[in-house]
């Protein structure tokens, strides 16, 4: 989540955008997908998350991003920024999935009101959490 003070309009007192999630990935075993030390797990090297602009792939985050892939609560997971409309998370050479959001915007805030993945509706600000588990 990301909030800025900073706004050139005195009228609206700050400026709310939401727009991160965390995922965690695990089979149908329950394997945690993103544990280097399961042996089918992703290589962490490989992931990516980007966006297509004018048809040019644009690198988001990988492996170099600070915070992209987390154990901090015994758990790998990733901090995604769906901001975009369509964003793309390479797991793989073999797997690209694909997010879509729906966004509710207005003139100081920006947040994800729903979240497809792969064309399933996998989470929505009724939810009330960050938090999403894929199981693949």
């Amino acid at each position: 989540m990301f909030a800025s003070c900073d706004n050139d309009d005195t009228s609206q007192p700050g400026t709310f955008i939401s727009t991160v999630l965390e995922f965690t990935f695990e089979d149908i075993e329950g394997n945690d997908l993103l544990d280097p030390s399961f042996n089918n797990a992703y290589n962490h090297s490989d992931i990516e998350v980007f966006v297509l602009a004018d048809g040019e792939k644009k690198i988001l985050a990988n492996l170099e991003s600070p915070h992209f892939i987390s154990n901090e609560r015994g758990i790998y997971s990733m901090f995604i920024d769906l901001s975009n409309d369509t964003t793309y998370l390479k797991l793989s050479e073999a797997i690209t999935d694909t997010f879509r959001c729906q966004k509710e915007i207005g003139g100081n805030y920006q947040y994800l009101s729903k979240v497809w993945y792969n064309n399933e509706m996998i989470w929505s600000k009724e939810d009330k959490t960050s938090y999403v588990k894929i199981v693949k």
